[in-house]
């Protein structure tokens, strides 16, 4: 009962004092919390990765922008071999720069999805320094308030193509960040994800999700058995089994590991 009254103090106090509670929990379960990798908590989650040793020797970056998170990846995990995916020409570019001394660093002009082909993808053309470019025009129109796109067509191929023309048995690491696109890509990597073949999966969350009509339900389908935590920037959330509550369309990035990935039996959450 004194719960209770505490409880609706507080809600009291907000109102008054015109605090978002909706917003500040979002915060709380690592949503919405968009900034640079060490405020996000994706930089602390490689360094677990790494203390915890768990031989990580190929990684795919997959929407590798310019170049930024691969070379993250290099510096935690300097012995393995990184893939990373940018079809955006000026992009790539930069990223091509970015990356030029990195050893065992294979930078592809392309991107990753569900099919071998070609598709377009849009940016803002107002802007040349925006990192946002997504196949969803409609989310850059509705979302980001942007209105004359930049349309260009870009060479996609699928996970489990890449895999075989570069003899790549298995994927310690994936990480997809595609504006939207990201349940594509691991329709592309069925096969490598049916022989289980790719251990650790982080993929981003957001409104684009809402374009592409794709639900944290999808992911959970797709990857069954895997554990689901959401990255914040105190620790892994552990995201249980699916409810519908999962489904908040807004910035998160959430990580899957494969059940043969040992550590990560709890059902608590993880702090750094």
């Amino acid at each position: 009962m004194a719960l209770k009254i505490i409880e609706r103090s507080l809600i009291y106090l907000a109102k008054k004092l015109n605090i978002d509670l909706l917003s500040h929990a979002h915060i709380q379960l690592g949503i919405a919390g968009y900034n640079d990798f060490d405020h996000t908590g994706e930089k602390k989650v490689l360094q677990l990765l790494a203390k915890k040793n768990l031989q990580i020797q190929t990684i795919f970056d997959v929407g590798a922008n310019d170049g930024t998170y691969s070379l993250l990846l290099k510096e935690i995990f300097p012995s393995a071999a990184i893939y990373a995916f940018e079809p955006v020409p000026a992009t790539f570019d930069t990223a091509q720069k970015a990356l030029s001394n990195s050893k065992n660093v294979h930078l592809f002009k392309l991107g990753l999805y569900r099919e071998d082909c070609l598709i377009d993808i849009y940016n803002d053309s107002t802007n040349p320094n925006s990192q946002i470019s997504t196949v969803f025009a409609d989310g850059l129109k509705e979302f980001y308030a942007v209105n004359e796109l930049k349309q260009t067509s870009i060479e996609v191929k699928k996970t489990d193509t890449i895999c075989r023309e570069n003899h790549i048995d298995n994927i310690d690491f994936m990480k997809i960040d595609v504006e939207g696109a990201e349940l594509s890509v691991l329709e592309g990597a069925s096969n490598m994800i049916a022989s289980n073949g790719i251990r650790m999966i982080q993929f981003e969350f957001n409104d684009f999700n809402i374009s592409s009509r794709t639900f944290i339900k999808d992911f959970y389908k797709l990857l069954s058995g895997y554990r689901f935590f959401r990255i914040s920037s105190q620790g892994l959330i552990n995201m249980h089994a699916y409810t519908t509550n999962h489904e908040i369309f807004k910035y998160q990035n959430i990580i899957a590991i494969h059940p043969g990935v040992k550590g990560f039996e709890t059902n608590e959450n993880i702090f750094f």
